[in-house]
């Protein structure tokens, strides 16, 4: 059996490891989760900057309406199938990335009853067109994805017009919900008597 002094001497040994241990793991912890705060406030000043951007191309385009309805008509299916926009909405997101893996959560809702203020533009078009709104939501690590899919809607050989976009950095994620509403335009279908 060991002696009462050298007992103690282990002893304390021991609690002064103990404790090295603990303060070192504490120390790797806190260093882990400043890190990680620290890439959560650049992404959020990345997203804030770029939300920025969008804002202000938009104010600048807000104005220009010239030759729309002509754009409109020019560019306007002859028919609505909700199951071609459902699919060209598919195909527009894969094409950027967002497929239908889990990680994406990639959701796509089509309204077809969509209404606007009585009086503003859309309500005055609704007269000339069928207007059909679109849901677009998925999760995304890259900001970028969200201005390909405008881009390729801005570019395709339909009238698209982005209605809302709207994102949410949860804490804690580095994930980037996003939500992108757009209308669609189609040419009124003639009732058959």
């Amino acid at each position: 059996m060991l002696n009462r002094k050298v007992s103690n001497y282990l002893f304390y040994g021991v609690l002064v490891l103990i404790a090295a241990v603990v303060l070192l793991i504490r120390s790797i912890t806190l260093g882990n989760i400043n890190e990680k705060i620290t890439n959560l406030k650049n992404s959020n000043v990345l997203l804030q900057t770029q939300n920025q951007i969008i804002e202000k191309q938009v104010e600048e385009y807000k104005d220009i309406e010239s030759d729309f309805l002509y754009e409109l008509y020019k560019k306007t299916p002859n028919y609505f199938s909700e199951t071609e926009l459902a699919y060209y909405t598919s195909a527009q997101l894969e094409s950027i990335g967002i497929n239908e893996s889990f990680d994406y959560n990639r959701r796509i809702y089509i309204n077809t009853g969509v209404t606007f203020p009585t009086g503003s533009t859309f309500s005055i078009l609704k007269d000339e067109f069928k207007i059909v709104e679109v849901q677009v939501y998925f999760n995304t690590m890259e900001f970028e994805v969200i201005d390909e899919f405008v881009e390729l809607l801005y570019n395709s050989n339909q009238i698209f017009i982005v209605n809302l976009i709207e994102y949410n950095s949860p804490s804690g994620d580095d994930v980037i919900g996003v939500t992108i509403n757009f209308l669609a335009f189609y040419a009124i279908e003639e009732e058959e008597s």
